[in-house]
C-alpha cells in the first residue's frame, strides 16, 4: 500500500509503526498519527475514563457511591478519571510518584499517596485503577489488596499488573483496551473525523 502513496496525499493512523513512518519522510509523505494528537488523546481520555467507570460497575459486587478508589498515576487519562469518580460520591486517592501531582490532586479534594506507601496502604481500596503503563501492581503488592478489591487496568498492554498470580491468586482484575471503541463508538469515531477535517482545513488555509 505505501508504494502506491504520492507527496501530495496525507496518511491518518494511530500508532504508525516506525517502519512507516521513514517511508513517509523520505517520499515527502505527510503522515498525522491519532495517538499523538493532543486534541484527540484529550477526548479519548474521557471515553477511556467513563469505559473505565463502567467495567467497574460491571465486574463489582460494590457501589462506587462511597467506595475507596485508587487511581494509580495522575495523567491525563487518570485526572479525568479522577474526577468522575469523585463526581459518584467516591473516596478518591490518587497514587503518583511526583509531588506536583499528588499536590494537585489534593487541590482537587482528593488524598494523595506516592508510589512508596502502596504496600502499606492498598488493603484500604475497593477499586484500583491503574494507568501507570508498567508492572506497579506486582505479586508482593498484589498478596497485600483485599479479597474484593476490583482492580481495573487501563495502561498501554500488557498493562501494570503481574497478571501471572491474579488467576492463581483469585483476584479481581482486568487488563482494560480499546475502551473508547467498545463503550462510545460513534462518539470516538466523531472525534476521529473531526481531526481529520481539522487537518484538512488548516491545510486549505
Amino acid at each position: 500500500m505505501l508504494i502506491n502513496l504520492s507527496p501530495n496525499q496525507i496518511l491518518f493512523g494511530g500508532n504508525i509503526p516506525t517502519k512507516v513512518c521513514k517511508f513517509c519522510e523520505q517520499h515527502s509523505i505527510q503522515i498525522y498519527d491519532f495517538m499523538k494528537m493532543n486534541d484527540v488523546a484529550i477526548l479519548n481520555a474521557v471515553a477511556t475514563a467513563e469505559g473505565a467507570i463502567a467495567e467497574a460497575i460491571k465486574r463489582s459486587i460494590i457501589n462506587i457511591h462511597q467506595s475507596n478508589c485508587l487511581v494509580l498515576g495522575y495523567g491525563r487519562c487518570a485526572q479525568i478519571l479522577a474526577k468522575k469518580l469523585y463526581a459518584l460520591d467516591a473516596n478518591v486517592c490518587v497514587g503518583a510518584r511526583n509531588n506536583d501531582a499528588r499536590s494537585t490532586a489534593n487541590a482537587f479534594g482528593y488524598s494523595s499517596i506516592s508510589l512508596s506507601q502502596l504496600d502499606e496502604k492498598l488493603l484500604q481500596f475497593d477499586y484500583i485503577f491503574n494507568t501507570i503503563p508498567e508492572c506497579i501492581l506486582t505479586k508482593e503488592r498484589l498478596e497485600k489488596v483485599s479479597q474484593e478489591v476490583t482492580i481495573i487496568d487501563i495502561a498501554s498492554s500488557p498493562g501494570g499488573v503481574d497478571y501471572s498470580v491474579v488467576k492463581e491468586a483469585g483476584i479481581n482484575a482486568t487488563l482494560c483496551l480499546g475502551l473508547p471503541g467498545k463503550y462510545s463508538p460513534k462518539t470516538s469515531g466523531e472525534i476521529l473525523v473531526n481531526a481529520i477535517e481539522n487537518i484538512i482545513n488548516e491545510r486549505r488555509d
